[in-house]
């Protein structure tokens, strides 16, 4: 009820300066029907004419009358869909003092919101001390005790940081089915890193080996540069990007170089002969139980693999480094995890973590 008080307070008020995004709106002394346009416009609405609205009652009362055949469109909602207007909804509160989303949406889950501001759009979130605590040793109640104002996020979008409390909150790994999509997983692991939340940056990495593996996926020259433009020397994500640029991908020399290119191409180079070597492991050798290889040069060049004529075979998998497999007899791109207590993943976080 407290929803469509607010609705009607909202499209009574003489300050609004553009007619309501409503198709209609008829009540009879026991009806309520309502003719949706847009709803995440509905929202920016009753906000900007101040109606004292709780986010997760708005979402509940369009859920109930959607579900009762009282409204048309948008279809039922739940939880999952409320993410995706999550960006529109917290950029129209950036100077509210209430807890605002994701927070609001999960209201029996333990722990006071901490704010997170991302500094690029000014974008505001509020996340469960609950939430962060399980998902970052670095998020200690003693380091929560003491935040004193927002927490800014200077690298990261407002869309990454969505889908990865999204990820924290719905415990639903996100799913990755085109090569281009390689960047956004990439900005996601950054993002992870940042706040030390290393277990999800870890399962990235299993996610990008899938995502790649097929030898009919390009990796973007681009996604390189944006991960050695946005990450530490030494961060485990180049090596990973690295890695897969030199497997899945077909130089450009007709591009234009730009800064920071060389450093990349480098890279590639050094990772172009430790394949060189897993190539003849996989022409010559056989691949044992434990891990290790037998060498059988004979019997590779018998079956015409020998690299006398300068041939030598291209795996259909990705290859992480000269060994090949891993001590399990697994090819993974495990070697680039990060891990509490190394220095690669204290390189990773943002500043004011640093030292936590």
């Amino acid at each position: 009820m407290q929803f469509f008080k607010a609705l009607l307070e909202a499209i009574a008020s003489p300050f609004k300066a553009t007619a309501p995004p409503l198709e209609s709106l008829n009540t009879t002394p026991y009806v309520l029907t309502i003719t949706l346009i847009n709803w995440s416009d509905l929202w920016i609405f009753l906000a900007t004419h101040h109606a004292q609205i709780h986010p997760l009652d708005f979402y509940q009362a369009l859920d109930d009358h959607v579900s009762a055949g009282r409204m048309s469109r948008p279809p039922n909602l739940s939880l999952a869909d409320c993410w995706d207007t999550i960006l529109v909804l917290n950029r129209t509160m950036a100077t509210s003092t209430r807890p605002i989303l994701p927070y609001t949406l999960y209201p029996c889950a333990p722990g006071l919101p901490v704010r997170f501001l991302v500094v690029s759009a000014q974008t505001p979130f509020d996340v469960h001390t609950s939430i962060l605590v399980d998902a970052s040793p670095c998020f200690t109640w003693t380091f929560i005790a003491g935040i004193q104002a927002s927490l800014a996020l200077p690298a990261i979008t407002p869309e990454v940081f969505s889908a990865l409390t999204k990820w924290l909150y719905a415990r639903n790994s996100p799913q990755f089915s085109r090569a281009n999509e390689l960047q956004h997983l990439c900005e996601l692991w950054v993002a992870g890193a940042q706040l030390g939340i290393y277990l999800k940056a870890n399962t990235l990495l299993r996610l990008g080996m899938e995502l790649m593996t097929p030898s009919d996926r390009v990796c973007d020259f681009a996604t390189a540069r944006w991960v050695f433009a946005n990450t530490p020397a030494g961060c485990p994500l180049r090596g990973f990007v690295v890695a897969v640029l030199a497997q899945r991908s077909q130089p450009d020399f007709a591009s234009p170089f730009q800064a920071g290119d060389v450093e990349i191409w480098r890279a590639r180079s050094a990772f172009m002969g430790r394949l060189e070597h897993a190539r003849r492991l996989l022409a010559f050798g056989t691949s044992n139980g434990d891990g290790s290889v037998t060498l059988g040069f004979e019997k590779g060049k018998q079956e015409g693999m020998g690299v006398g004529k300068g041939r030598l075979p291209m795996p259909d998998f990705l290859v992480w480094d000269e060994k090949v497999w891993n001590k399990m007899g697994e090819v993974v791109p495990d070697r680039f995890f990060v891990f509490p207590g190394t220095e690669e993943f204290e390189e990773g976080l943002v500043e004011w973590l640093k030292g936590e």
